[in-house]
């Protein structure tokens, strides 16, 4: 289980626009808008980008009236988002 779990987690990561989106997740939770400012990308992208690493259980989605918050899952993504950020040199 926690084998299938860690390829869940690796499979949505393996995508460069989940891991820019995630990295921004870093900071703390964000709306779409907001993501969509931070990386350039357009919202229906980001949009399909979100919905994947929620289906993954990489992130958590919050309704607020029309707007939907997304942020990190748990700690342990963030962990590793952080790891890869020192070993990669990512900035």
């Amino acid at each position: 289980m926690k084998q299938e779990e860690a390829l869940n987690v690796l499979r949505a990561l393996s995508y460069g626009a989940r891991l820019t989106l995630l990295r921004a997740l870093l900071e703390g939770e964000k709306c779409v808008r907001e993501l969509v400012c931070l990386t350039q990308m357009r919202e229906c992208t980001v949009s399909q980008h979100l919905a994947r690493l929620k289906y993954a259980g990489v992130v958590l989605a919050r309704r607020e009236a029309q707007r939907i918050f997304y942020s990190l899952a748990d700690k342990k993504i963030a962990a590793l988002l952080r790891a890869l950020e020192r070993i990669y040199a990512l900035e």
